[in-house]
């Protein structure tokens, strides 16, 4: 069975350690066997990465960015128009998980309204019941008419409101990532729907972190005693400041570890012009050539 997910990652190939090679893409199939990364790089010949030794970097919002130890075992091509895209066929690595972040299940309608060019009263607009929710996306149900409607990658708006500490109501883009029929014992319209939330901002993830995390620890069934009873809000709030430092922190790391794979990017490319020019340099000599009274 082939999960379609939609996450960001970076494939960090090193031959030698003087020369890596980092390409980026969408990390958007996932089966028992082998994920598939779509790149968003240029690539000449991908059959030169076949059998190549891949480190899978995965970009997250709340947690340090992950490495996963691959290897290419294939590739896929598909042209639009007179450009070729690559896909990338890696094994699985048995760590990688289809499910990043906590989620809790949730039973709140949803307006889904399609981005179009079109009129404000000629857009489709779907309400929806959401089953469950994390920092990363939303699960919901639906009727569609069509279809051909909400398809894998579409962009999407998404409204609903968060009974809270006080009602939290969100206006967000989401992208479609999975739609799947649901059957009930005859024809049926109703399907399942994921979507992926995009671009939200840091204030809205603590937001809908702090709702998931809270509904997780108010659904444990056990029994607690009148003064452990007492001590819960105090513990919800300590244990949620923590993790909103947690989080800050992860969001330096990401901002640090991003700047390093584009200063190794720009220097394996400026390593390739200048051999191409008969200057022979290598990555750990390459400051020398641009500052030769550089000692160090």
């Amino acid at each position: 069975m082939t999960n379609q997910i939609s996450r960001k990652v970076h494939l960090r190939f090193s031959a030698d350690r003087d020369e890596i090679e980092v390409y980026s893409g969408e990390l958007n199939a996932l089966t028992l066997e082998y994920v598939k990364v779509a790149l968003v790089n240029s690539i000449s010949d991908p059959s030169d990465l076949v059998d190549q030794v891949v480190t899978i970097e995965e970009e997250s919002v709340q947690e340090t960015t992950k490495r996963y130890e691959s290897t290419v075992i294939g590739f896929e091509e598909s042209v639009v128009g007179e450009t070729k895209f690559f896909t990338l066929i890696l094994r699985r690595p048995s760590p990688l998980q289809e499910r990043r972040f906590p989620r809790v299940e949730v039973n709140f309608p949803a307006t889904i309204k399609i981005e179009s060019d079109q009129p404000d009263s000629q857009t489709p607009v779907y309400e929806a019941l959401a089953s469950n929710l994390s920092v990363s996306g939303l699960l919901v149900i639906l009727g569609l008419p069509d279809i051909k409607e909400l398809n894998r990658g579409q962009v999407v708006g998404i409204r609903f409101e968060l009974q809270f500490e006080e009602v939290l109501v969100f206006t967000l883009n989401a992208q479609v990532v999975r739609k799947q029929p649901i059957g009930f014992g005859g024809a049926s319209n109703k399907y399942m729907v994921a979507f992926n939330f995009i671009d939200i901002s840091p204030e809205i993830e603590s937001q809908i972190s702090h709702y998931v995390f809270s509904h997780q620890v108010g659904s444990d069934s056990l029994q607690t005693s009148d003064e452990d009873a007492n001590q819960t809000p105090a513990l919800k709030s300590e244990i949620y400041r923590l993790q909103e430092q947690l989080r800050a922190a992860h969001l330096r790391i990401k901002e640090a570890e991003e700047s390093r794979i584009r200063s190794e990017t720009i220097i394996v490319q400026l390593t390739r012009k200048l051999n191409e020019q008969g200057t022979i340099i290598n990555r750990r000599n390459w400051w020398k050539f641009w500052d030769p009274d550089d000692d160090n």
